[in-house]
């Protein structure tokens, strides 16, 4: 008796077309998924950006957390923030200095800062304090969204409650 160990051919492109069918029903929740990672990466990195201009305020006397090109005038939505030395006290920063550190945001991302005194900065004084700016930052991607919350003292922290996708203009 001869017998042939294997698939045939019908069997082959059933079970491809079955693989196939799967991997498109998973698609999106792994699209989801990177979306969010992805979120959580840059939160992440937003947060120790935010922890390193409240150093760099401590040691130069002050620190500005602004939208990247938007010389500190104002914070619409942009692409990346950046930390610069300031000349000035906590309520007139005056001119921005030198860029001290930067994040600049994967494509199609943006942030938002609101903060509650609406001013375009974020300003870190001598103390590594905030003096009571308070605020978040609204990273948004894809759909989603991510809050970087910094309090009366200039302590960030990400959100653990993620904000309705409609928060993102």
């Amino acid at each position: 008796m001869n017998r042939t160990q294997g698939f045939t051919l019908p069997e082959l492109l059933i079970g491809l077309c079955l693989m196939a069918l799967l991997a498109n029903m998973a698609l999106p929740a792994m699209r989801d998924l990177a979306t969010r990672q992805s979120l959580i990466a840059q939160s992440n990195a937003l947060t120790g950006l935010l922890y390193r201009a409240r150093i760099a305020g401590a040691e130069n006397g002050g620190a500005l957390v602004c939208a990247l090109g938007s010389d500190c005038e104002e914070f619409d939505i942009s692409t990346g923030v950046l930390v610069a030395r300031a000349a000035g006290t906590t309520s007139h920063p005056g001119p921005m200095g030198e860029t001290i550190d930067s994040l600049i945001l994967p494509e199609g991302m943006t942030i938002q800062w609101r903060s509650f005194r609406n001013r375009p900065w974020l300003h870190y004084g001598a103390h590594a304090t905030s003096y009571f700016q308070n605020g978040h930052f609204l990273l948004c991607y894809r759909g989603r969204a991510s809050r970087v919350v910094v309090t009366r003292i200039g302590r960030p922290r990400v959100d653990r409650n993620p904000p309705a996708p409609d928060a993102c203009l």
